[in-house]
């Protein structure tokens, strides 16, 4: 068996009254989501079958500027409808976090494994915002879970 990744990337919109948020249920809280995997150094998303992008790492999708990541946010612009940079911005702050050395002031934890991907968006205080759940899979079990809101 072997190791992966798995990151659902998602965002608030504005005004939609949203109190709990469930990553992996955009359809009943109102979100957008994408799911990336990342296994055996190749990046698949589930809801864009024709992409696939080989010869991915760590360090490469940590680097800032990286072009794995401008690849990523160009399939991406057709689901969120932003613009590029930011969804670069948001790709970079969640694989530093997650896959590098660390985080930026930008982020901020809002659920771990105990919480399975839900947390409290009370007083639309996440509104407009994207978030991101890191999901490790080894052997089929999630070993890892955690949730962020990144501020833009």
């Amino acid at each position: 068996m072997s190791d992966r990744y798995i990151f659902t990337i998602g965002f608030i919109p504005k005004g939609r009254n949203i109190e709990r948020i469930i990553c992996g249920d955009p359809e009943s809280c109102g979100t957008v989501e994408v799911n990336l995997v990342i296994e055996n150094n190749t990046i698949s998303c589930l809801e864009l079958p024709n992409m696939q992008i080989p010869d991915c790492s760590d360090e490469e999708l940590a680097k800032k500027n990286s072009a794995i990541n401008a690849a990523i946010a160009e399939k991406f612009l057709q689901v969120f409808k932003a613009d590029k940079e930011k969804i670069v911005s948001v790709l970079e702050a969640a694989f530093t976090h997650f896959l590098g050395d660390g985080s930026s002031g930008k982020i901020r934890k809002v659920a771990d494994q105990d919480d399975c991907g839900e947390f409290a968006n009370k007083a639309a205080k996440y509104d407009n915002l994207y978030y991101v759940r890191y999901q490790y899979e080894s052997d089929d079990e999630v070993v890892n879970e955690e949730v962020i809101v990144i501020n833009q």
